[in-house]
């Protein structure tokens, strides 16, 4: 008697073992680049609301002193989310700051991401300027 030749619709040991080892060398670079995909979109959501609150700064000082305020300097931290970010803006109208004396005003607005919360622009922390000039009033 002749046996009939059995058909297995399965996969063999081998089979699994390769498709495993596949899988793996292609999952464990794509898990790096996920890493440095969420880094690299954490850093840029940082620089964003740091470019955003200096720009809403700058307009504010800008309008202060459209309507006669005098130019000064001042500092002062904003709570978001779970972080801090210290500022300053600074208002001048003197030579060496970019301004021409009674004429017009150069102002200066820098925003960063205080990590160590001591309200000093660190070596390594994220950081955004932005420069604007306005004729005296």
């Amino acid at each position: 008697m002749k046996r009939k030749a059995v058909c297995r619709c399965g996969s063999s040991l081998v089979d699994v073992v390769a498709a495993c080892a596949l899988t793996a060398m292609l999952l464990v670079p794509s898990m790096a680049v996920m890493r440095d995909s969420i880094s690299l979109h954490q850093t840029l959501q940082m620089r964003q609301e740091l470019l955003a609150r200096c720009q809403s700064l700058l307009e504010e000082e800008l309008w202060e002193l459209s309507i006669g305020k005098a130019p000064d300097t001042h500092t002062g931290q904003i709570k978001v989310d779970d972080r801090v970010m210290a500022f300053t803006v600074t208002s001048s109208d003197k030579a060496t700051l970019g301004g021409i004396p009674g004429r017009l005003i150069a102002v200066t607005v820098s925003a960063w991401d205080d990590q160590n919360r001591n309200r000093r622009l660190d070596k390594n922390e994220k950081n955004v300027s932005i420069y604007s000039k306005i004729a005296r009033p």
